[in-house]
Parts: C-alpha cells; sequence; structure tokens
C-alpha cells in the first residue's frame, strides 16, 4: 500500500523559500554511500534544469499559488522497474483531477539511499489538500503502480519467451519453418 506524505507552507509565509529548499533537498541529498547527487528534476512534461524549477517555484507564487505542499509519495514495494516518472504523472494526474486545473509541480526520484524507492513532489495548489484528497492519492498511486508493475511483467515475460525461442532454434527444435 501507498503511503503518501504531505506537508505545506502558505504562500508569502515563506512557501517559495520553503518550496526551493525542498527541491533542494531532493535534487542532492547524499544516496546511501554519502556521496552529494545530482538527481534529475521532472514535470508533467518533461525534465528541468534546477534554474527552470526554481522559476517555476517562483511563477507559482505570482500567479495566485497559495499552497506550497512537500509530498512524498512512497509504494512501499522496495525497488523496482517501474517507470516512476510515468507513476508520479498518474498521481499528480489525479490532484489535478480533482482539483478541476492544473496544479504546478515538480518532482526528483529517490532510488539510492533508503529500502523504498520515492519521490519527493513540489506542488503549488489554489487549495489545501483535504483527507479525501490525500486518499484519493494514495489509491491511484496504489492502482497506477499496479497497472506499470503489469506491464513489466508483461514486459519481461515476453522477452523471456523471446530468449526461449532463440534458443530451441540454436539447437535445432524451435519451431517448424
Amino acid at each position: 500500500m501507498a503511503v503518501i506524505r504531505a506537508s505545506y507552507t502558505k504562500a508569502g509565509a515563506g512557501g517559495a523559500s520553503s518550496a526551493k529548499e525542498g527541491l533542494r533537498y531532493g535534487m542532492h541529498r547524499a544516496d546511501a554511500g554519502g556521496d552529494q547527487q545530482y538527481r534529475e528534476v521532472y514535470d508533467r512534461n518533461g525534465t528541468l534544469s534546477k534554474q527552470e524549477a526554481y522559476d517555476r517555484i517562483d511563477q507559482a507564487e505570482q500567479g495566485g499559488g497559495r499552497y506550497y505542499y512537500r509530498l512524498t509519495l512512497n509504494q512501499g514495494q522496495g525497488h523496482g522497474q517501474v517507470d516512476m516518472q510515468a507513476w508520479t504523472r498518474d498521481v499528480m494526474g489525479e490532484l489535478e483531477q480533482r482539483h478541476g486545473r492544473p496544479v504546478e509541480w515538480l518532482a526528483v526520484e529517490h532510488k539510492d539511499h533508503s529500502q523504498h524507492d520515492h519521490v519527493h513532489v513540489i506542488a503549488v495548489t489554489s487549495k489545501t489538500l483535504s483527507k479525501a484528497d490525500l486518499a484519493a492519492l494514495r489509491t491511484e498511486a496504489d492502482q497506477s503502480w499496479e497497472r506499470h508493475a503489469e506491464q513489466v511483467r508483461d514486459w519481461h515475460g515476453a522477452e523471456q519467451v523471446q530468449g526461449q525461442n532463440r534458443g530451441q532454434e540454436r539447437y535445432g527444435y524451435g519451431p517448424e519453418r
């Protein structure tokens, strides 16, 4: 079951600087070996530079964003082969659907320092998230994870069958021609 942690800061009360601090943490937290990292920042459309991400946070405040959320999305499945960016986009898409409009968000994956892969998200919203919103995000996180995990299983299964067929053909007992 997914775990969604959330905290927020209001705009004008240090919201933008808190959001940038959270983004810096996500990008630069040391890995399990203690080495400083630089991790990629992304949103619904792809990868962003650090400066582009900071500019987006500043623009969100000017555009009426009132709440800066620091979310942690954790599926609790350990380390997997699921596309974490696609999974994050699904979860954040659920938030946008519930709000009835696009939500400005930035994300950074952490796969190298804990027992569970997870994603740090900065989201700028016009209203606070309710318990129902967070429950809906958790449900979407579980359902999306299962969809993406199924795709990985299907892909690996097809790859395994192809490998078996190549081996059979190599030894002369593959499909008839």
